[in-house]
């Protein structure tokens, strides 16, 4: 092409997937296409798919369009390639799953007809046919500038045109694989400090895999925390301090990125590097690099809501190798901070925050203020020396416990201290003004803590906690779901075809919804996903109005846990709510009938009772569930499993295996014995379990060389720091997502009263129950049948028992006979088809 343009798109064809919308969306309005707009299309598939899509456009536009055959070449080799075709005078990089809004280059052209910058944005949005919605840009028409503030903006290339002037600088190094891309726009911001969002413009980009990336942007794996430092980041501050000092925006984007990387890190909670060296490595990483970085920076640039304070300190600190001290003083606004490094850093009235609530001493019949008091991480153990005052009176506190957990309070991160206050009689008020102080390194600094709540809460709580305004607090607490489903209840229309699948307990499709999900494809239904890793992920307001709007316009609801939202919501009467519990058979007690046991329900909680339909492994357990739920067993449905389905398919058994085997090489020839209890504890957030219970060396010092053990803990155990490292025995796999497929691989399963003894009875595998708690366990959540109903397997108490029953497993086939007809009937490798047969062809 000889004609000069003034845009230029460089499209990699990776997937055609997307490939005719983005052609589709460039070319719409052809004035503006054909007279200033240059398309590369390189074709790495070229397949006939492929060749026709842009053969269609080619054709058409011969003089705008070149279409070049890089079948299986990298991303770098492509847009390093375009360097020598470009005639453009801004070019933008991006690739087939990319579609321009219709307005976005009639507002670049209006932008470039007053401005001559060397790199500009586009707004970015998400958008999914999968899931059928659209999620709007965040980023109204500004221009940022990097040396003052720091804002969310994707370091993605696609997003971004760059100036020709700077695009011969650039270089793209196949050995960094996607991240090539994040390395030239750094190099290209290195000729800018600020950049503009031009407004009304917008690129969706469309991810045609299964994951929301509006709420997981970045990929999450071991390569993205450490092998990205190692070969991008540090190599990239090498080389520009080689040059002179780092500029200071390019400081402040780098540091993105590493608080990026340190936050998912430290939030997730190593889920993704497993390995404690390669934890102990990433950190050295991080410290390296940041000792590029200024010190000023590091304190004024964290990014909110995406690294919250509390981790820029901990990087400060990482950086320092020491504790820092804080002191409190006015800033130039007025207002007093906790000063970092000389520098205004936390606002001195968000340093403390406490929660409190009224008891009674039922001996002394004493009131009494208890406190739980969230501390702020800029203060350390020796700092917690509180003095407190009562509505101006000093009074003294009774230490009940110091929570060495740390703790999230909003976005701040906090400490928990939990302690009483006796109130006399004459001192009480309705609103008891509590002033608390404490050290601050030599002085002593007075922190005002919240008012204590009413006498009136309080009683409104005893009605809570005694049932009588359960339902109530429920829909209260639901609210805003309940208008937004209302509202799109009356301006949408229920669509027959529509699935929806919610879960608060995985990110990404699997288990029983992922079956039903490649089931339900091959019958042409339309299926929607909202998922998220754990009930304590909040949703924004946006997301809460998606969800409602698709669960309005879905006649199939699916869930697979507990799911507090939908309970309360008024759902049309031809929706069909559809539970498809995530564990097998009949084991420890679930829903209502766990009713007056601890942890149990309310009796008058709306929870499960708004089902109208669930599955089961078995016919004769039908009446466990309808319990469980509260619903009529003619609506319980013994369908089989569906996840289930894999242990009868031999080709998927031996796929697994030869993975598992691939990636866990250590395992092959050897006896592999499975360590997977279940959690002890109400829930979530008290979860644990009793590590005291196991000594780790001595089974190894008894089972030796012949033998490899895997621990396979309950996401939710948190207490996880006796557990051994990898080695040449011990083996982590807690981070493996499902535990059927390492059931292909267990010899011998250790277990108490998880769920997966169904799963392991359907393979034949030895079991031992490993039960020191028994009496305690059948006391507090007890079984739906005696506890010597589901023992196929060895019983035992101890370690000397455990040890022995390793060395010599066996089940008893009588028992385990009838337990697999009991509660594995229906459990015979059609469980997903017969689900959707009898589930989707009933009559509304």
């Amino acid at each position: 092409m000889s004609k000069s343009y003034l845009l230029g798109l460089n499209i990699y064809i990776n997937d055609v997937c997307f490939l005719n919308d983005t052609l589709a969306s460039i070319t719409k309005d052809e004035t503006t296409f054909t007279e200033n707009i240059q398309v590369n299309l390189f074709d790495t598939l070229v397949t006939e798919e492929s060749k026709s899509i842009c053969d269609k456009f080619l054709n058409k536009y011969k003089g705008n369009i070149q279409y070049i055959e890089v079948k299986e070449k990298s991303l770098a080799y492509c847009y390093n390639l375009v360097k020598s075709m470009n005639t453009a005078k801004y070019v933008n990089y991006s690739d087939s799953n990319s579609i321009y809004g219709s307005k976005t280059f009639l507002q670049i052209i209006k932008f470039l007809s007053g401005n001559n910058p060397y790199i500009f944005s586009m707004h970015t949005k998400f958008f999914s046919k999968e899931k059928g919605y659209k999620e709007k840009g965040k980023f109204p028409e500004k221009k940022y500038n990097f040396q003052e503030n720091l804002v969310y903006l994707p370091l993605m290339l696609k997003r971004y045109f760059i100036s020709e002037e700077i695009l011969s600088g650039l270089n793209f190094r196949d050995e960094l694989y996607e991240d090539c891309t994040k390395e030239a726009l750094l190099n290209a911001f290195i000729h800018q400090s600020e950049i503009s969002i031009i407004g009304s413009t917008c690129i969706f980009y469309c991810d045609p895999q299964e994951r929301n990336l509006n709420l997981y942007p970045y990929q999450t794996k071991r390569w993205w925390y450490i092998d990205q430092m190692k070969d991008f980041i540090l190599p990239f501050l090498e080389n520009l301090k080689s040059k002179g000092d780092i500029p200071v925006h390019i400081q402040a984007l780098i540091l993105y990125i590493i608080e990026i990387k340190f936050h998912f890190n430290r939030n997730m909670r190593y889920k993704y590097i497993i390995r404690k060296e390669e934890v102990e490595q990433f950190f050295q990483l991080v410290t390296e690099a940041l000792s590029y970085i200024d010190d000023e920076i590091i304190i004024n640039h964290s990014v909110k809501g995406i690294a919250p304070k509390f981790f820029t300190f901990d990087l400060l600190k990482l950086k320092k190798g020491k504790e820092i001290t804080s002191t409190f003083k006015k800033a130039n606004d007025g207002k007093e901070y906790a000063f970092v490094e000389g520098i205004p850093f936390v606002e001195r009235n968000k340093i403390l925050v406490s929660k409190q609530k009224f008891l009674k001493d039922e001996i002394t019949k004493e009131r009494i203020i208890q406190c739980e008091l969230f501390y702020n991480y800029l203060f350390y153990e020796d700092s917690l020396n509180f003095k407190v005052r009562v509505n101006g009176k000093p009074y003294t506190i009774e230490k009940i416990e110091k929570d060495i957990e740390e703790k999230y309070f909003g976005k701040l991160f906090r400490k928990k201290f939990l302690f009483n206050i006796r109130i006399k009689k004459e001192d009480q008020k309705i609103f008891n003004k509590i002033e608390f102080s404490m050290n601050v390194g030599r002085e002593r600094e007075k922190v005002k803590g919240k008012l204590a709540r009413r006498k009136l809460l309080g009683a409104i709580k005893r009605k809570i906690k005694n049932g009588r305004l359960c339902p109530v607090f429920q829909y209260m607490r639901q609210w805003q779901y309940i208008l937004f489903y209302m509202w799109y209840r009356m301006t949408s229309k229920l669509k027959d075809n529509n699935v929806l699948m919610l879960s608060d307990s995985r990110a990404e499709l699997s288990g029983n919804l992922a079956f039903i999900d490649e089931e339900l494809r091959k019958n042409n239904y339309v299926i929607q996903y909202f998922f998220k890793r754990s009930l304590k992920e909040e949703k924004t307001l946006i997301e809460k109005k998606q969800m409602c709007k698709m669960m309005a316009e879905s006649k199939y609801i699916l869930v697979d846990d507990f799911y507090p939202i939908i309970y309360a919501i008024p759902l049309r009467k031809r929706t069909r709510l559809i539970q498809v519990w995530h564990a097998m058979g009949a084991f420890k007690t679930v829903g209502f009938s766990r009713l007056g046991k601890p942890g149990g329900p309310n009796p008058r909680s709306i929870t499960h009772r708004n089902y109208t339909d669930t599955i089961t492994s078995a016919d004769g357990i039908r009446c466990n569930y309808a319990e469980a739920f509260n619903m009529p067993i003619e609506n319980v449905h013994a369908t089989g499993i569906p996840r289930t389905d894999i242990f009868f398919d031999d080709n998927y058994i031996k796929e697994t295996k030869e993975k598992l085997y691939g990636k866990y090489p250590q395992l092959l020839g050897k006896k592999v014995v499975m360590f997977a209890p279940t959690f002890r504890g109400n829930g979530q957030n008290s979860a644990h379990y009793n590590f005291d219970w196991i000594d780790f060396a001595e089974i190894e010092e008894s089972l030796g060389k012949d033998y490899v053990f895997i621990n396979k803990l309950h996401p939710f155990i948190k207490n996880v720091d006796s557990v051994p490292k990898d080695s040449d025995f011990f083996l982590d796999l807690t981070s493996e997502r499902e535990i059927n497929d390492l059931l292909f691989i267990t010899d011998i399963l250790i277990t108490d009263y998880s769920s997966v003894i169904f799963e392991a009875s359907l393979l034949n595998i030895n079991t031992i129950f490993y039960v020191p708690d028994l009496d305690e366990y059948t006391e507090s959540r007890d079984f739906y049948y005696p506890f010597e109903k589901y023992t196929f397997g060895k019983i035992a108490k101890n370690m000397d028992e455990l040890i022995d029953a390793i060395q010599h497993p066996k089940n008893d086939e009588v028992k385990l006979k009838k337990f697999k007809k009991h509660f594995c009937e229906s459990c015979d490798g059609h469980a997903t088809k017969r689900f959707v047969e009898t589930i989707f062809s009933k009559e509304s």
